[in-house]
Protein backbone atom coordinates (compact mmCIF):
# COMPACT_ATOMS: atom_id res chain seq x y z
CA UNK A 1 0.00 0.00 0.00
CA UNK A 2 2.79 2.42 0.96
CA UNK A 3 4.66 1.59 -2.25
CA UNK A 4 1.57 2.37 -4.35
CA UNK A 5 1.03 5.70 -2.54
CA UNK A 6 4.65 6.73 -3.05
CA UNK A 7 4.45 5.78 -6.73
CA UNK A 8 1.23 7.77 -7.12
CA UNK A 9 2.87 10.84 -5.54
CA UNK A 10 5.86 10.48 -7.86
CA UNK A 11 3.60 10.21 -10.92
CA UNK A 12 1.71 13.33 -9.82
CA UNK A 13 4.98 15.19 -9.21
CA UNK A 14 6.34 14.30 -12.66
CA UNK A 15 3.10 15.39 -14.30
CA UNK A 16 2.99 18.75 -12.49
CA UNK A 17 6.63 19.47 -13.32
CA UNK A 18 6.26 18.91 -17.04
CA UNK A 19 7.21 22.22 -18.66
CA UNK A 20 4.56 22.12 -21.38
CA UNK A 21 6.97 22.36 -24.33
CA UNK A 22 5.81 19.39 -26.43
CA UNK A 23 8.48 19.64 -29.14
CA UNK A 24 11.34 19.86 -26.64
CA UNK A 25 9.98 16.90 -24.67
CA UNK A 26 9.53 14.79 -27.82
CA UNK A 27 13.03 15.55 -29.13
CA UNK A 28 14.60 14.74 -25.75
CA UNK A 29 12.59 11.53 -25.51
CA UNK A 30 13.57 10.44 -29.03
CA UNK A 31 17.26 11.15 -28.37
CA UNK A 32 17.14 9.30 -25.05
CA UNK A 33 15.25 6.39 -26.62
CA UNK A 34 17.77 5.98 -29.45
CA UNK A 35 20.62 6.07 -26.93
CA UNK A 36 18.86 3.51 -24.73
CA UNK A 37 18.28 1.16 -27.69
CA UNK A 38 21.93 1.47 -28.75
CA UNK A 39 23.28 0.65 -25.31
CA UNK A 40 20.86 -2.21 -24.68
CA UNK A 41 21.58 -3.69 -28.11
CA UNK A 42 25.38 -3.39 -27.86
CA UNK A 43 26.18 -3.49 -24.15
CA UNK A 44 27.40 -7.10 -24.25
CA UNK A 45 29.98 -6.21 -26.91
CA UNK A 46 31.05 -3.10 -25.00
CA UNK A 47 31.37 -5.10 -21.77
CA UNK A 48 33.42 -7.76 -23.56
CA UNK A 49 35.88 -5.14 -24.83
CA UNK A 50 36.02 -3.47 -21.42
CA UNK A 51 36.68 -6.78 -19.68
CA UNK A 52 39.43 -7.60 -22.19
CA UNK A 53 41.16 -4.29 -21.39
CA UNK A 54 40.81 -4.86 -17.63
CA UNK A 55 42.23 -8.38 -17.95
CA UNK A 56 45.25 -7.07 -19.87
CA UNK A 57 45.83 -4.38 -17.25
CA UNK A 58 45.55 -6.99 -14.49
CA UNK A 59 48.14 -9.23 -16.17
CA UNK A 60 50.58 -6.36 -16.67
CA UNK A 61 50.29 -5.35 -13.02
CA UNK A 62 50.56 -8.96 -11.87
CA UNK A 63 53.77 -9.49 -13.82
CA UNK A 64 55.58 -6.19 -13.32
CA UNK A 65 54.09 -4.44 -10.32
CA UNK A 66 52.78 -6.94 -7.78
CA UNK A 67 55.77 -6.40 -5.43
CA UNK A 68 55.09 -2.66 -5.39
CA UNK A 69 51.41 -3.27 -4.61
CA UNK A 70 52.20 -5.64 -1.72
CA UNK A 71 54.57 -3.09 -0.22
CA UNK A 72 51.75 -0.54 0.16
CA UNK A 73 48.61 -1.40 2.21
CA UNK A 74 46.60 1.20 0.32
CA UNK A 75 47.64 -0.16 -3.07
CA UNK A 76 47.06 -3.74 -1.87
CA UNK A 77 43.46 -2.94 -0.84
CA UNK A 78 42.93 -1.08 -4.12
CA UNK A 79 44.23 -4.11 -5.98
CA UNK A 80 41.61 -6.37 -4.39
CA UNK A 81 38.89 -3.79 -5.05
CA UNK A 82 39.98 -3.81 -8.70
CA UNK A 83 39.77 -7.61 -8.84
CA UNK A 84 36.32 -7.51 -7.19
CA UNK A 85 35.16 -4.98 -9.76
CA UNK A 86 36.45 -7.24 -12.54
CA UNK A 87 34.51 -10.23 -11.16
CA UNK A 88 31.36 -8.11 -10.72
CA UNK A 89 31.63 -6.92 -14.33
CA UNK A 90 31.82 -10.53 -15.56
CA UNK A 91 28.75 -11.49 -13.49
CA UNK A 92 26.84 -8.44 -14.75
CA UNK A 93 27.66 -9.30 -18.35
CA UNK A 94 26.27 -12.81 -17.81
CA UNK A 95 23.15 -11.43 -16.11
CA UNK A 96 22.62 -8.98 -18.97
CA UNK A 97 22.85 -11.75 -21.54
CA UNK A 98 20.59 -14.25 -19.77
CA UNK A 99 18.16 -11.66 -18.42
CA UNK A 100 16.88 -10.74 -21.92
CA UNK A 101 17.89 -7.10 -21.49
CA UNK A 102 19.83 -7.16 -24.73
CA UNK A 103 17.36 -6.02 -27.36
CA UNK A 104 18.77 -8.09 -30.20
CA UNK A 105 18.52 -11.50 -28.57
CA UNK A 106 16.15 -13.88 -30.30
CA UNK A 107 14.04 -14.94 -27.30
CA UNK A 108 11.29 -12.40 -28.00
CA UNK A 109 11.18 -13.36 -31.67
CA UNK A 110 10.83 -17.01 -30.62
CA UNK A 111 7.95 -16.14 -28.30
CA UNK A 112 6.34 -14.11 -31.08
CA UNK A 113 6.61 -16.96 -33.60
CA UNK A 114 5.20 -19.51 -31.13
CA UNK A 115 2.53 -17.07 -29.98
CA UNK A 116 1.40 -16.29 -33.52
CA UNK A 117 1.18 -19.99 -34.33
CA UNK A 118 -0.95 -20.56 -31.23
CA UNK A 119 -3.15 -17.56 -32.02
CA UNK A 120 -3.80 -18.72 -35.58
CA UNK A 121 -4.52 -22.25 -34.37
CA UNK A 122 -6.83 -20.81 -31.75
CA UNK A 123 -8.75 -18.76 -34.29
CA UNK A 124 -9.45 -21.97 -36.24
CA UNK A 125 -10.80 -23.50 -33.04
CA UNK A 126 -12.92 -20.38 -32.61
CA UNK A 127 -14.42 -20.91 -36.09
CA UNK A 128 -15.25 -24.52 -35.24
CA UNK A 129 -16.90 -23.42 -31.98
CA UNK A 130 -19.14 -21.04 -33.91
CA UNK A 131 -20.00 -23.77 -36.42
CA UNK A 132 -21.20 -25.99 -33.56
CA UNK A 133 -23.72 -23.48 -32.21
CA UNK A 134 -27.10 -25.19 -31.80
CA UNK A 135 -29.36 -23.87 -34.57
CA UNK A 136 -32.42 -25.17 -32.74
CA UNK A 137 -32.03 -22.34 -30.23
CA UNK A 138 -33.68 -18.97 -30.68
CA UNK A 139 -31.82 -16.22 -32.56
CA UNK A 140 -31.14 -14.33 -29.33
CA UNK A 141 -29.67 -17.41 -27.68
CA UNK A 142 -27.50 -18.13 -30.69
CA UNK A 143 -26.21 -14.53 -30.73
CA UNK A 144 -25.39 -14.87 -27.01
CA UNK A 145 -23.41 -18.03 -27.79
CA UNK A 146 -21.46 -16.17 -30.48
CA UNK A 147 -20.64 -13.37 -28.02
CA UNK A 148 -19.66 -15.88 -25.34
CA UNK A 149 -17.33 -17.73 -27.73
CA UNK A 150 -15.73 -14.44 -28.81
CA UNK A 151 -15.17 -13.41 -25.18
CA UNK A 152 -13.51 -16.75 -24.40
CA UNK A 153 -11.28 -16.41 -27.43
CA UNK A 154 -10.27 -12.86 -26.47
CA UNK A 155 -9.44 -14.01 -22.92
CA UNK A 156 -6.92 -16.48 -24.30
CA UNK A 157 -5.68 -14.05 -26.92
CA UNK A 158 -4.93 -11.01 -24.74
CA UNK A 159 -2.90 -12.99 -22.19
CA UNK A 160 -0.82 -14.61 -24.94
CA UNK A 161 -0.20 -11.30 -26.72
CA UNK A 162 0.82 -9.47 -23.53
CA UNK A 163 3.36 -12.15 -22.64
CA UNK A 164 5.29 -11.53 -25.86
CA UNK A 165 6.06 -7.80 -25.77
CA UNK A 166 8.91 -5.93 -24.02
CA UNK A 167 11.38 -8.75 -23.33
CA UNK A 168 10.98 -9.92 -19.73
CA UNK A 169 9.03 -6.87 -18.48
CA UNK A 170 5.45 -7.27 -17.31
CA UNK A 171 2.99 -6.02 -19.93
CA UNK A 172 -0.79 -5.76 -19.56
CA UNK A 173 -3.24 -5.52 -22.41
CA UNK A 174 -6.77 -4.31 -22.90
CA UNK A 175 -9.20 -4.54 -25.82
CA UNK A 176 -11.68 -1.75 -26.49
CA UNK A 177 -14.51 -2.21 -28.99
CA UNK A 178 -16.38 0.51 -30.82
CA UNK A 179 -20.14 0.81 -30.49
CA UNK A 180 -21.20 2.77 -33.62
CA UNK A 181 -24.75 3.33 -32.37
CA UNK A 182 -23.69 4.87 -29.07
CA UNK A 183 -20.44 6.28 -30.49
CA UNK A 184 -18.34 4.89 -27.66
CA UNK A 185 -15.18 2.90 -27.02
CA UNK A 186 -15.61 0.34 -24.24
CA UNK A 187 -13.05 -1.85 -22.51
CA UNK A 188 -14.33 -5.40 -23.09
CA UNK A 189 -11.33 -7.53 -22.18
CA UNK A 190 -8.07 -7.25 -20.25
CA UNK A 191 -5.20 -9.34 -18.94
CA UNK A 192 -5.42 -10.96 -15.53
CA UNK A 193 -4.28 -8.76 -12.61
CA UNK A 194 -4.04 -5.71 -14.87
CA UNK A 195 -5.96 -3.51 -12.43
CA UNK A 196 -7.69 -1.66 -15.29
CA UNK A 197 -10.85 0.11 -14.23
CA UNK A 198 -14.16 -0.25 -16.17
CA UNK A 199 -13.92 2.22 -19.01
CA UNK A 200 -16.25 3.69 -21.62
CA UNK A 201 -15.21 6.70 -23.71
CA UNK A 202 -17.95 8.75 -25.34
CA UNK A 203 -16.10 9.82 -28.44
CA UNK A 204 -18.10 12.94 -29.32
CA UNK A 205 -18.56 14.18 -25.73
CA UNK A 206 -15.01 13.79 -24.41
CA UNK A 207 -13.21 17.15 -23.89
CA UNK A 208 -10.03 17.71 -25.89
CA UNK A 209 -7.80 17.53 -22.80
CA UNK A 210 -9.18 14.05 -22.01
CA UNK A 211 -8.73 12.58 -25.49
CA UNK A 212 -5.88 10.20 -24.79
CA UNK A 213 -3.95 7.68 -26.91
CA UNK A 214 -6.82 5.16 -27.20
CA UNK A 215 -9.30 7.66 -28.64
CA UNK A 216 -6.74 9.32 -30.89
CA UNK A 217 -5.47 5.99 -32.20
CA UNK A 218 -9.04 4.94 -33.05
CA UNK A 219 -10.01 8.23 -34.70
CA UNK A 220 -6.78 8.68 -36.65
CA UNK A 221 -6.17 5.02 -37.47
CA UNK A 222 -2.56 5.37 -36.28
CA UNK A 223 -0.38 3.92 -33.55
CA UNK A 224 -0.27 6.07 -30.41
CA UNK A 225 2.65 5.95 -27.97
CA UNK A 226 2.62 7.73 -24.61
CA UNK A 227 5.93 7.04 -22.77
CA UNK A 228 4.73 8.71 -19.53
CA UNK A 229 1.04 8.74 -18.72
CA UNK A 230 1.70 11.17 -15.87
CA UNK A 231 2.83 13.83 -18.36
CA UNK A 232 -0.18 13.19 -20.63
CA UNK A 233 1.85 13.75 -23.77
CA UNK A 234 2.38 11.20 -26.52
CA UNK A 235 2.55 10.98 -30.28
CA UNK A 236 0.92 9.28 -33.22
CA UNK A 237 3.01 7.24 -35.65
CA UNK A 238 2.28 6.14 -39.17
CA UNK A 239 4.07 3.13 -40.58
CA UNK A 240 6.86 3.82 -43.02
CA UNK A 241 9.05 1.27 -44.76
CA UNK A 242 9.72 -2.09 -43.06
CA UNK A 243 9.62 -1.58 -39.28
CA UNK A 244 10.14 2.19 -39.44
CA UNK A 245 7.50 4.50 -37.99
CA UNK A 246 7.23 8.22 -38.74
CA UNK A 247 5.98 10.90 -36.38
CA UNK A 248 2.58 12.25 -37.41
CA UNK A 249 1.23 14.46 -34.58
CA UNK A 250 1.05 14.88 -30.81
CA UNK A 251 -1.45 13.36 -28.40
CA UNK A 252 -2.06 15.78 -25.52
CA UNK A 253 -4.50 14.44 -22.96
CA UNK A 254 -5.68 11.48 -20.93
CA UNK A 255 -9.09 10.05 -20.06
CA UNK A 256 -9.11 9.90 -16.24
CA UNK A 257 -10.82 6.89 -14.72
CA UNK A 258 -11.92 7.36 -11.09
CA UNK A 259 -10.66 6.96 -8.47
CA UNK A 260 -7.70 9.22 -9.25
CA UNK A 261 -4.34 7.45 -9.49
CA UNK A 262 -6.06 4.05 -9.49
CA UNK A 263 -4.20 3.14 -12.70
CA UNK A 264 -0.52 3.18 -11.80
CA UNK A 265 0.89 2.06 -15.14
CA UNK A 266 3.04 4.55 -17.03
CA UNK A 267 3.95 3.65 -20.61
CA UNK A 268 1.10 3.08 -23.09
CA UNK A 269 0.76 2.11 -26.74
CA UNK A 270 -2.59 1.98 -28.55
CA UNK A 271 -3.14 0.28 -31.91
CA UNK A 272 -6.28 0.58 -34.05
CA UNK A 273 -8.17 -2.65 -34.71
CA UNK A 274 -9.24 -2.45 -38.35
CA UNK A 275 -10.11 -4.67 -41.29
CA UNK A 276 -11.16 -4.20 -44.90
CA UNK A 277 -14.95 -4.30 -45.07
CA UNK A 278 -15.26 -3.63 -48.78
CA UNK A 279 -12.90 -2.55 -51.51
CA UNK A 280 -11.47 0.82 -50.51
CA UNK A 281 -13.28 0.84 -47.16
CA UNK A 282 -11.86 0.14 -43.72
CA UNK A 283 -13.96 -1.10 -40.81
CA UNK A 284 -12.81 0.31 -37.45
CA UNK A 285 -13.53 -2.24 -34.70
CA UNK A 286 -11.78 -0.59 -31.78
CA UNK A 287 -8.37 -0.26 -30.12
CA UNK A 288 -5.80 -2.65 -28.65
CA UNK A 289 -3.87 -1.17 -25.70
CA UNK A 290 -0.68 -2.34 -23.99
CA UNK A 291 0.81 -0.82 -20.82
CA UNK A 292 3.85 -1.26 -18.58
CA UNK A 293 4.39 -0.21 -14.96
CA UNK A 294 8.09 0.32 -15.61
CA UNK A 295 9.64 3.20 -17.49
CA UNK A 296 9.24 3.34 -21.25
CA UNK A 297 10.16 -0.09 -22.64
CA UNK A 298 8.23 -0.19 -25.93
CA UNK A 299 10.36 -0.11 -29.07
CA UNK A 300 9.53 -0.26 -32.82
CA UNK A 301 9.73 -4.06 -32.80
CA UNK A 302 6.84 -4.07 -30.30
CA UNK A 303 4.86 -1.82 -32.66
CA UNK A 304 5.16 -4.38 -35.46
CA UNK A 305 4.04 -7.23 -33.21
CA UNK A 306 1.17 -5.19 -31.77
CA UNK A 307 -0.17 -4.45 -35.28
CA UNK A 308 -0.12 -8.19 -36.02
CA UNK A 309 -2.11 -8.83 -32.86
CA UNK A 310 -4.63 -6.12 -33.75
CA UNK A 311 -5.12 -7.73 -37.18
CA UNK A 312 -5.90 -11.08 -35.58
CA UNK A 313 -8.50 -9.48 -33.30
CA UNK A 314 -10.07 -7.84 -36.37
CA UNK A 315 -10.29 -11.26 -38.04
CA UNK A 316 -11.98 -12.77 -34.99
CA UNK A 317 -14.40 -9.83 -34.83
CA UNK A 318 -15.24 -10.21 -38.54
CA UNK A 319 -15.78 -13.97 -38.12
CA UNK A 320 -18.15 -13.36 -35.20
CA UNK A 321 -19.98 -10.63 -37.13
CA UNK A 322 -20.47 -12.85 -40.18
CA UNK A 323 -21.76 -15.68 -38.00
CA UNK A 324 -24.23 -13.33 -36.30
CA UNK A 325 -25.40 -12.05 -39.68
CA UNK A 326 -25.84 -15.62 -40.86
CA UNK A 327 -28.02 -16.36 -37.81
CA UNK A 328 -30.10 -13.24 -38.44
CA UNK A 329 -30.40 -13.98 -42.16
CA UNK A 330 -28.48 -10.85 -43.13
CA UNK A 331 -26.23 -11.56 -46.17
CA UNK A 332 -23.99 -8.55 -45.36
Amino acid sequence: MLKEKLKALWIKYKGENFGGNENEYFLKWRKRKRRSIFWRANLTIILALFLAVLTIVREIIDIFGIHIIKASPWLYVSWWIFLGFLIAAVVFAAYWEFGENKLEVSEQEKRFAVGMRNMLTDIEKFKKELAKIDISKSEDEQIKDVTKSLDKYLDRFINTASSILCGNNTVHGGIMFHNPDEKTLTLVNQTKNSGYQPLTIELEKTPAEQQGPAQKSFEEGLLAHMPKKSIKLGWLYKQGSADEYDFEKFVKGWFEVPPYNSELFESVISIPITSFAKEGQIAAHGVLNFTTDANDHFIPRDYVMAFCFASIIAQAKDIARMKANQILGDPT
